[in-house]
């Protein structure tokens, strides 16, 4: 792409960033060795079921803190700062997030369904959300 050809397509991705709500810098989504928002819908989305089911199975809303500020933070199209509040979240140690077991709270569930269910979106997160890790973690 030539010069006038690349400004022209950032403006055409910022008009339509902007439409969808998207606020983070366009300039990210080109530049190499900087942060980007090519994840961050899967992983706004991720982070808002995890969220949902959470919140739904009564886990600690303390515990939830840092996922919601790393919630806001993807909304915002800051993906440096949603992985600063990743970072502060105990996935897999002792007493974490993955030690957690999810009561059955609605009919059609199983102890076995819940914690799949749980498992699941645990591991879709944190997998999503490691695509934007630097690269030295």
């Amino acid at each position: 792409m030539s010069g006038s050809e690349s400004s022209g397509f950032n403006r055409w991705v910022a008009q339509w960033k902007f439409r969808l709500g998207f606020k983070a810098d366009t300039e990210a989504l080109f530049s190499p060795g900087r942060y980007n928002d090519l994840h961050m819908h899967k992983q706004g989305r991720s982070t808002r079921a995890l969220i949902k089911f959470c919140e739904e199975h009564h886990y600690p809303p303390d515990e939830l803190r840092e996922m919601k500020v790393c919630l806001r933070w993807l909304t915002l199209g800051s993906i440096k700062r949603a992985v600063e509040g990743y970072n502060r979240i105990s996935i897999r140690r002792s007493g974490s997030l993955s030690d957690w077991q999810p009561p059955v709270v609605f009919d059609y569930e199983t102890p076995e369904y819940a914690q799949a269910v749980f498992e699941a979106l645990t591991t879709q997160w944190e997998l999503l959300m490691k695509l934007s890790l630097p690269k030295s973690e």
